[in-house]
């Protein structure tokens, strides 16, 4: 998970950024505009030192070089793609949109003809649209502050509620009858639709005897007071 510098840096830079960016652009930007950002106390990494000695045909290896900004909020372009990004798009403040970027291509020109350098044998040519998956701020997250610091309050998010969870037989419901054999089982149905229709009949002959013992109570009450 990334700390809170790194999170609040990646606001900021697609907060103030009216374009979508790759993550490379985003990893440039964090060490660009904040290049001094820290978070814990520094340590030195320790790194494997070489073999003492190269053995018979084999080149030894040099030591690897220390990784860039050890004590940076976004320390590698590794740690931005599988630590800081994903938490920021679960938190619905980040997007990875399908979009089209306009790229600059380069064609080599001929030397020779011109007396130039290899350096110079390259002339821009127009820029090409080409399609990318690119990062933007999401839509829900536009109205809030943009962070300035690093240090900045993060912004407010709360979790969503879980729905309950199923149980076996409500993620796996088994089909009625399973148990019974194909006759059997249409046997069965053809059984339960009869029951459940003589159900609804004797349902509707019970409203029926309801409303015509009410009709008779309506009228014995009004002979009672003519009678009277």
């Amino acid at each position: 998970m990334g700390s809170r510098q790194a999170r609040n840096i990646v606001r900021s830079i697609l907060g103030t950024s009216e374009i979508p960016l790759s993550t490379k652009q985003v990893y440039e930007l964090a060490w660009k505009r904040f290049p001094k950002a820290t978070v814990g106390e520094q340590s030195a990494p320790s790194f494997p030192s070489p073999p003492l000695a190269a053995k018979e045909h084999y080149e030894r290896k040099q030591p690897p070089l220390p990784p860039r900004g050890v004590n940076h909020p976004i320390p590698s372009m590794k740690h931005l793609k599988t630590r800081v990004l994903p938490l920021l798009v679960a938190r619905s403040e980040v997007e990875k949109v399908y979009t089209t970027r306009a790229q600059a291509t380069e064609e080599p020109t001929d030397a020779k003809s011109k007396g130039h350098s290899k350096a110079a044998t390259k002339s821009a040519s127009p820029t090409t649209a080409a399609k990318a998956w690119l990062w933007r701020i999401h839509p829900t997250s536009k109205d809030k502050q943009v962070p300035e610091s690093p240090n900045d309050v993060e912004w407010k998010w709360e979790a969503p509620e879980k729905a309950p969870a199923k149980t076996h037989m409500e993620m796996y419901p088994l089909p009625e009858n399973i148990h019974l054999n194909p006759r059997r089982r249409r046997a069965r149905i053809a059984k339960v639709a009869r029951d459940k229709a003589w159900v609804a009949e004797v349902a509707r002959a019970v409203e029926a005897g309801k409303r015509v013992a009410e009709r008779r109570a309506a009228k014995a009450k009004v002979k009672v007071k003519a009678a009277a």
